[in-house]
């Protein structure tokens, strides 16, 4: 994995926020690789190319699907896509990556994302996100 084990990165919340500790401080990912890999992620599902000005062409992009039938085409096309922006410059290794996507309702499809790595205490993480194909919304939710 990219992630290394004694970087840090500040942590913003879900809406874009930086995230602000109960010192008043900015929260930061501490060195655990499995914090910087999760917002790694959350940076990279979160947004479109273009949106960060010094890697213009880093983010997930899901607007083309905008309108879609939500069909199983459509959800591998999606995951295909994740996958690809996953493990674009080595961020996850494919062996250490699985993506699920599947139906939630006519219009919206769940994103499961499992991250397996030994150097990930405890040994991994799963995020998830819904995708809403009507208005391109990729919504983070808890795990």
């Amino acid at each position: 994995m990219k992630i290394l084990a004694n970087s840090t990165d500040l942590q913003f919340t879900t809406n874009g926020d930086f995230r602000i500790s109960s010192t008043g401080d900015l929260e930061v990912t501490g060195t655990k690789a499995h914090r910087l890999t999760r917002q790694a992620i959350l940076n990279r599902l979160c947004s479109a190319p273009g949106d960060w000005a010094l890697h213009a062409s880093m983010g997930l992009g899901l607007k083309e699907f905008v309108g879609l039938s939500n069909t199983a085409e459509t959800g591998a096309l999606i995951k295909s896509k994740v996958v690809a922006e996953l493990t674009r410059d080595n961020l996850i290794s494919g062996g250490n990556l699985d993506v699920k996507v599947f139906p939630l309702t006519v219009n919206a499809v769940a994103v499961i994302i499992m991250v397996t790595a030994p150097s990930l205490s405890p040994g991994g993480f799963m995020m998830n996100f819904s995708y809403d194909m009507r208005d391109n919304t990729l919504i983070p939710r808890r795990t």
